[in-house]
């Protein structure tokens, strides 16, 4: 019950912070578009926001998106770092990072905090193996692209657009050492089973 409480309190606080960052008079909180209720909806830009405090199945998270996005709508999800961006990514988690239609946020009860995004690299067990410094975004300044994708002002994708040069020699090395760890540990393994076996 607790819990649930402080991720009502979560979603509210996310939901406030959002509405302050746009100030827009074309911003709905709570609108009903058809059989769901979006947390925020952004008119002027067509954009719907859905805010996650708590676990969700992967089900759910594809019949909404698709169900906005069949009235012509696109989807940002926000998925609070109390539940979601740990070392194992939900299946839900995994399939909206891999179509880069979720951000994470921070914010605590009292408003405070930031909605961002992240480098980061996942191995094939679904697992976070590294990932970069938060990288703050800008949701009042979103960005069309001819691709009709959607990307807001300090995300990866608009960093990496405007200055592909960002990923730094540190990040790259780093993720060079994760990968030979990885790829050692794999075969290390591996030789060892192989071992086992023979011995049986």
């Amino acid at each position: 019950m607790r819990n649930k409480l402080l991720q009502s309190h979560l979603h509210l606080a996310v939901q406030k912070k959002v509405e302050s960052l746009l100030f827009s008079e074309h911003l709905y909180l709570e609108y009903k578009i058809k059989n769901r209720r979006a947390d925020i909806f952004w008119e002027k830009q067509n954009v719907i926001f859905e805010i996650q405090c708590s676990p969700i199945s992967l089900q759910e998270v594809k019949e909404r998106t698709h169900d906005y996005e069949s009235q012509g709508l696109r989807v940002i999800w926000i998925l609070h770092q109390k539940t979601f961006n740990k070392k194992t990514l939900s299946e839900a988690e995994l399939f909206l990072r891999k179509r880069k239609k979720a951000y994470y946020t921070n914010i605590s009860q009292h408003g405070q905090g930031i909605i961002y995004d992240q480098e980061e690299a996942i191995n094939l067990s679904d697992e976070r193996i590294c990932r970069s410094r938060p990288l703050e975004i800008d949701l009042s300044t979103p960005v069309h692209t001819p691709l009709k994708r959607l990307y807001f002002k300090g995300d990866l994708c608009y960093l990496f657009l405007k200055r592909p040069l960002l990923f730094s020699e540190t990040w790259r090395e780093k993720l060079k050492i994760y990968y030979a760890l990885f790829k050692f540990n794999s075969q290390f393994y591996y030789r060892l089973l192989k071992h086992k076996t023979r011995l049986s």
